[in-house]
């Protein structure tokens, strides 16, 4: 009928790995208003749904067009769209170049990987690459030294197309200014700096030649957010990466570069269990910890890839120089 007043109109958009369950209330309250409407009642059900490979749309499709076959309702409009955040994506994952982010880089690579991205995992400690990659057998791994400037140029010169840069080297050093001599300083200025910095510009020049890239940098909330005790060169050189950050983003940014960090609280990760470990009391340390959370415990690795993955994607394609804090409200 012409007169709009007389149609009800139901639009459900929505995106994500949520999709079908939400869609599926759509379509529910949809026949339901089917079933109590009168003859001279007119449903549009307009809708998409977005999935990161073609398996994915066919199953949605199949399984939307059942519900609608079983209440006996036609489909007068729907789409289906494939986007590309993650599926074929080629990114490069540095998960650690001593123990501080074994637990993150991981758990990013596993879960790259499992959304179809090709992943290449870098780390110094070769065990730990055979760990990853007896997770999932389509992880290229490689040993690398990311503060190595040879080792870096040549293992970069051998990689022909990159999308995503995933940096989680770090090392965390205990101790304020008076309990930091010249050779830690200089150790964790390396490993949590300069490495960035070798890794973002050997592979920088290969997205600028594509238009379009993706940094994203681990930084903690220990930085130039929060001050915290006995963490005097780590957290000062984690602002510093989030200075990096902000600068690259904003030099790159109509070039198609995004570049973004995380700024994690405290995780649950092999480095951190082994600084409880090297406490007079291991429990009690423990407790403290955790009693030092805001909620209560402490960030799983799981939740920091799934931040990573967020950015990684062409969901937050419109996000860029941003510092994202997944502390459990520790800044607050």
């Amino acid at each position: 009928p012409k007169n709009e007043s007389n149609i009800t109109n139901y639009n459900a958009r929505e995106t994500g790995e949520t999709t079908a369950n939400n869609l599926y209330s759509a379509l529910n309250t949809a026949i339901e208003m089917l079933n109590n409407s009168n003859s001279n009642t007119k449903v549009i059900l307009s809708f998409s749904w977005y999935f990161w490979n073609s398996t994915s749309n066919q199953v949605c499709s199949d399984n939307i067009t059942n519900v609608l076959t079983m209440n006996n309702v036609s489909l007068i409009a729907g789409s289906a769209t494939q986007v590309t955040p993650r599926s074929d994506y080629k990114c490069l994952i540095n998960p650690d170049n001593t123990t501080t982010n074994q637990g993150i880089g991981k758990s990013t690579a596993l879960k790259f990987a499992s959304e179809g991205a090709s992943v290449i995992a870098t780390d110094i400690n070769e065990q730990k690459l055979n760990e990853i990659k007896n997770e999932n057998g389509s992880i290229d791994t490689q040993k690398l030294d990311a503060t190595n400037k040879e080792e870096v140029h040549k293992f970069c010169s051998n990689i022909g197309d990159i999308d995503v840069l995933f940096h989680a080297v770090g090392f965390v050093h205990h101790g304020t200014l008076m309990e930091c001599d010249d050779e830690e300083f200089t150790r964790s200025v390396n490993v949590n700096i300069y490495s960035a910095y070798l890794m973002s510009y050997n592979l920088l020049p290969k997205m600028l030649n594509k238009g379009k890239g993706n940094i994203i940098i681990v930084s903690s909330a220990a930085s130039n957010v929060k001050g915290a005790p006995n963490r005097f060169i780590y957290g000062t050189t984690k602002a510093a990466l989030n200075g990096f950050v902000k600068a690259v983003a904003v030099d790159y940014v109509k070039q198609g570069i995004r570049c973004n960090a995380i700024l994690p609280g405290t995780v649950e990760t092999p480095s951190w269990e082994g600084r409880v470990q090297m406490a007079s009391d291991p429990t009690q340390a423990r407790k403290d910890f955790i009693a030092r959370q805001a909620m209560g415990r402490l960030a799983q690795p799981d939740e920091i890839a799934s931040l990573a993955t967020y950015l990684a994607s062409d969901e937050s394609d419109f996000v860029t120089g941003t510092l994202n804090l997944i502390d459990g409200g520790w800044t607050l």
